[in-house]
C-alpha cells in the first residue's frame, strides 16, 4: 500500500495538533507558563490544517464515489442495450408482455432502423 501526499499532510496536521495539546496540557499546570503558552499557540494553528486536509479527503471520496456510480450506471446501460430491454416496454399488471400502446407516457418506441423511412431504404 503506498501512503499518498495527502495522508501524510493529514498526519502531520493531526500529530502537530496532538503535540501542541500535550505541551499545553502538560506544562500548564507546572511552572514552564511559556511551554504551555507554545503549546497552545502550536496547537491552535494545526487546527486549519487539520479541517483543511479532512475536507479535502472527504471530496475525494465524495468524488470517488460518483465517479464509481456513473461507471456503474454506464455498464449498466450497455448491459440494458445489449439485452434489448430500453425497446421493450415493460410488462403490464398481470405478467404479460405490454404493447407499445400500453407504455406509459415518459417512455417512447424508437423505431427500429429496418421500419424506419428516409435514407436508410434509399429514400432522401
Amino acid at each position: 500500500m503506498m501512503i499518498t501526499r495527502e495522508q501524510m499532510a493529514t498526519a502531520a496536521a493531526s500529530a502537530t495538533f496532538a503535540g501542541g495539546l500535550v505541551a499545553f496540557v502538560a506544562n500548564a499546570a507546572g511552572p514552564r507558563k511559556r511551554l504551555a503558552c507554545s503549546g497552545l499557540r502550536l496547537a491552535l494553528s494545526a487546527v486549519p490544517l487539520v479541517i483543511i486536509t479532512r475536507a479535502r479527503r472527504s471530496q475525494q471520496q465524495v468524488q470517488d464515489s460518483a465517479t464509481t456510480n456513473h461507471r456503474e450506471g454506464y455498464w449498466l446501460g450497455l448491459n440494458h442495450a445489449a439485452r434489448g430491454l430500453l425497446l421493450t416496454p415493460p410488462p403490464d399488471s398481470h405478467g404479460q408482455g405490454a404493447t407499445a400502446q400500453d407504455a406509459p407516457d415518459h417512455l417512447s418506441v424508437v423505431p427500429s432502423p429496418k421500419n424506419a423511412e428516409g435514407p436508410i431504404k434509399g429514400k432522401p
